[in-house]
C-alpha cells in the first residue's frame, strides 16, 4: 500500500519579533505559565497565566530580574537550572516556588528548552501548588502513621513504666538466641521486700524504685545482653553465648551495683538466681525456656531462703537438644 508524505510547515523560529497571530492566541489562553527568558533573569514574553496566578502585573514581571519572584530559598537552585540552560541543555520537571503579590508562594513546575540562536530558552510552567499541599499531607500522615506504629510496637514489647522489654519481647528474643547454638545464660532478679516498700512509702515511691532499677540493669549489663521486667518486682537478663561462671560474675555485678546505688528512702537489695543452658540444633525454644527459667527460679527461691541480697547459681546442667 503506497501512502502519500503529508507536507508539514516548517516551524518558524522565534527571532525577537512578534508571534504569528494563531501561536499568540494560544500564547495568551494557556492556563500554564508561557514565557521567553534569558540567562540574565529577564523575561523577554510572559503569558497573562503569570498574572493570574502570582497576581503580580505583567509590566512588573517584564520589568524586573525573574530572580526576584523566586523564593529566597530557591534561587541558588534556579540560577544553576538557568546556567544549565544556558549550556544548551533542556530542563524537565524542575520545581521550585515562586513569590506571590499578596504574599504567600505557588509551587511552579517547569519545562525548558533552550534557543542557542536566539540567546534565550522557553519554558512552560504548572502550578503544582494543590498537588505538592497533597503530598506534603500525605508525607505528614504517613510519618504520623510510621510513628505511631513505632509506638504501638514498643508498647507491645517493653514495660510502660520502665521501657525495659517485657516477658513477651524477651521470650521472642531467646527464641532467635536459641536458634544459633550458644550458651545461654538468664538471671532472675526479684527486689527484697519490695512490699514493704510500697506499704510504707506508697506506690508513687515504688514505682520510682522500679524505674531506677530498670536503669541500674541497662547500665549494668552487657550490650548484647538484654533486659526485661517480667512483673511486679521481678526482673530478668538474658545473657547470649555466656558460661555459668561468666553469668555468675555478671549476677555479682549486679548486685553491687544495688548496694551501691542510692534509693529515694530505704536501701533495695536482691535475690539472683542463675541459671544456663547449652542450645543445641533442633532443640526446642519454648522447653529450653522452660527448663532454663524453672532453674533460674528455683535458684531463686534458695537465694531467698539463704537470707537474701544473694546471687545463687542452678547446680542444674541443661543441655538443649532435638525433640521428637
Amino acid at each position: 500500500m503506497h501512502t502519500t508524505p503529508i507536507d508539514m510547515p516548517a516551524v518558524r523560529p522565534w527571532t525577537g519579533g512578534s508571534l504569528p497571530v494563531s501561536i499568540e492566541r494560544f500564547f495568551n489562553l494557556s492556563m500554564d505559565l508561557l514565557c521567553i527568558a534569558d540567562s540574565e533573569g529577564r523575561l523577554h514574553r510572559a503569558n497573562p497565566a503569570f498574572e493570574q496566578v502570582l497576581g503580580w502585573p505583567l509590566s512588573r514581571l517584564l520589568a524586573d530580574s525573574f530572580f526576584e519572584f523566586v523564593h529566597p530559598e530557591d534561587r541558588p537552585a534556579t540560577q544553576n537550572i538557568v546556567r544549565t540552560l544556558a549550556k544548551g541543555a533542556p530542563v524537565t520537571s524542575f520545581e521550585h516556588r515562586l513569590l506571590c503579590r499578596q504574599g504567600g508562594h505557588r509551587v511552579i513546575r517547569w519545562t525548558a528548552h533552550p534557543d542557542p540562536v536566539n540567546e534565550v530558552f522557553h519554558a512552560v510552567g504548572r502550578d503544582s501548588t494543590d498537588r505538592r499541599r497533597s503530598e506534603d499531607r500525605l508525607t505528614q500522615h504517613a510519618r504520623k502513621l510510621e510513628s505511631a506504629n513505632r509506638r504501638l510496637a514498643r508498647a507491645a514489647n517493653s514495660d510502660d513504666l520502665t521501657g525495659l522489654m517485657n516477658r513477651r519481647a524477651l521470650l521472642d528474643r531467646f527464641s532467635v538466641e536459641a536458634a544459633r547454638r550458644q550458651s545461654l545464660s538468664l538471671l532472675l532478679v526479684d527486689l527484697d521486700h519490695f512490699k514493704a516498700v510500697n506499704d510504707r512509702h506508697g506506690h508513687p515511691l515504688g514505682d520510682q524504685v522500679l524505674t531506677q532499677v530498670g536503669r541500674l540493669l541497662e547500665g549494668v549489663i552487657r550490650p548484647a545482653d538484654c533486659a526485661a521486667r517480667l512483673g511486679g518486682e521481678e526482673f530478668a537478663v538474658l545473657l547470649p553465648n555466656t558460661t555459668a561462671a561468666s553469668a555468675t560474675v555478671v549476677a555479682e555485678r549486679v548486685l553491687r551495683a544495688f548496694r551501691q546505688t542510692g534509693w529515694p528512702r530505704d536501701p533495695i537489695t536482691a535475690s539472683i538466681g542463675v541459671a544456663t543452658v547449652l542450645c543445641q540444633h533442633g532443640a526446642s525454644a519454648h522447653r529450653l525456656w522452660s527448663r532454663l527459667n524453672d532453674a533460674a527460679d528455683h535458684a531463686l527461691y534458695r537465694a531467698k531462703r539463704a537470707g537474701r541480697n544473694r546471687v545463687i547459681r542452678s547446680a542444674e546442667h541443661i543441655l538443649g537438644s532435638a525433640q521428637p
